[in-house]
């Protein structure tokens, strides 16, 4: 039986706002690819002036234009044709959604048309799974669908990351023999993600060593009473991967012949990957290239954000670092962000239908798109009166605030004197407020009770 005992709620202690804890710095920089959009506000909450830096290599990337949908079910018709369509010509494609909802919503149609795919959002079954994603979302044929926030910080290398691919090989390898634990995910439609994407060709050493790494950890697996659980299983490999790039393959292999027989798991380990490692990174240029022929990566996004910062973000998943790319975004004028403002979007609704004659056809009207994101920067106006509103409210407190530091950092920095200079005119306040509120309004009284309480404290005060 579980019992609920009430505990004292948690008391805010202090608070601050973005803005006002920025501002506590004495110097303030930043860098971000997106910033350029919010100029104005950086310029009038900081005072700071947004620099452009030009891009390292030329930017090919092709910015399709903008299709607008009547309904929510064009459009998600429109998203699965052309994923399909690029799945058979080989590029990649990542579909950015807005929702956990949507991202699983797109899942199913795909897998109605058994298009093998991988979904990455904040659900726990796939965040385990985010870093092997990621690595896998270049290479031809891979399909990925992901949320806002799964996935970012991380490029997407065009024919896949050959250090994360060489990690899953030998993990694949080695982890069965150590440990029968599994994490506490779902890995539903695992095999069928690996699905079009071609296999990574081992050479024979590759393949004895990734043997001999495997009879090892069956070696140890056995000659211990207690099983490895998974976490140690996985930090034994990171630690071996660690070892591998540190000492290099050369290395490791003089260290591995001096030993006749058996040697070390993390040494078995460490030379396994190191080899696999060679045959992937030849593996992935010769994809890479073969993708960067076709067109490079495809981003399509389903859904126009509440800022088009966010929307750059997507874009700029595609084209990095001069490769080349292509980006679409495809909006319905029933997406959650017009109906979250209320957005007057009915003539938008009857200039569509009368175009398509009420079918669920894509219109790419440069009249319809400016009015789209005209509503856009409307919601970047909505929220930033909203922050701005905020600051105001908080430069009050600010002032307080600022004061309060100051003596906080007195007490804490400073010497005895100090402090005792603190403490005196602190209660020196309470007094005058306790005598005022009581009354007693005669300067003389209040001068002798002030000087008998700052003698009476400094007879106690040890400095």
């Amino acid at each position: 039986m579980l019992i609920a005992i009430h505990q004292a709620d948690s008391v805010i202690v202090a608070q601050i706002t973005y803005q006002s804890l920025f501002k506590l710095y004495p110097k303030l920089s930043g860098m971000t690819g997106t910033a350029k959009t919010e100029e104005k506000e950086f310029l009038k909450m900081f005072k700071m002036p947004v620099i452009e830096v030009p891009t390292n290599l030329p930017n090919i990337r092709v910015d399709l234009p903008i299709q607008a949908f009547a309904t929510l079910r064009g459009k998600w018709q429109y998203v699965r044709e052309e994923v399909e369509y690029m799945f058979q010509l080989g590029r990649p494609v990542l579909v950015g959604t807005t929702s956990v909802e949507s991202s699983e919503y797109l899942s199913d149609l795909l897998k109605s048309r058994n298009i093998p795919h991988n979904v990455l959002n904040a659900r726990p079954k796939y965040a385990a799974r985010e870093a092997e994603i990621i690595a896998q979302a270049g290479r031809k044929h891979a399909i990925t669908i992901s949320t806002n926030m799964a996935g970012r910080g991380t490029d997407i290398i065009l024919g896949g990351n050959p250090k994360m691919l060489a990690k899953e090989i030998v993990e694949d390898n080695v982890l069965p023999f150590l440990s029968h634990d599994t994490p506490d995910v779902e890995t539903e439609g695992e095999s069928t993600s690996h699905k079009g994407l071609s296999k990574i060709k081992l050479g024979p050493s590759s393949l004895a060593l990734l043997a001999k790494a495997a009879i090892m950890a069956k070696y140890v697996h056995k000659s211990e009473s207690n099983e490895w659980s998974f976490q140690k299983v996985k930090s034994t490999i990171m630690e071996s991967i660690e070892m591998s790039n540190t000492i290099g393959l050369e290395k490791l292999q003089e260290r591995v012949a001096e030993v006749t027989e058996m040697y070390p798991l993390c040494d078995a380990i460490a030379l396994a990957y190191a080899t696999v490692l060679k045959d992937c990174e030849i593996h992935c240029f010769d994809e890479g290239a073969e993708v960067k022929t076709l067109g490079g990566l495809h981003v399509i996004g389903t859904s126009l954000h509440e800022s088009r910062r966010i929307d750059n973000q997507l874009r700029g998943r595609a084209g990095r670092q001069g490769d080349p790319g292509s980006t679409r975004f495809m909006v319905s004028l029933q997406d959650e962000m017009f109906r979250k403002f209320n957005l007057d979007t009915e003539w938008a609704v009857r200039l569509i239908s009368r175009i398509t004659d009420g079918e669920d056809i894509a219109i790419e009207s440069n009249a319809v798109v400016k009015q789209l994101l005209g509503l856009q920067i409307n919601a970047e106006k909505y929220y930033f009166g909203i922050r701005k509103n905020l600051v105001e409210f908080d430069e009050v407190l600010e002032v307080q605030r600022k004061h309060i530091y100051s003596l906080r950092q007195v007490i804490l920095s400073g010497d005895s004197e100090s402090c005792s200079e603190q403490i005196f005119q602190g209660n020196e306040h309470i007094i005058r407020y306790n005598i005022i509120l009581y009354n007693i309004l005669r300067v003389e009284i209040i001068h002798y009770c002030l000087c008998g309480f700052r003698v009476t404290c400094q007879k106690h005060i040890i400095k």
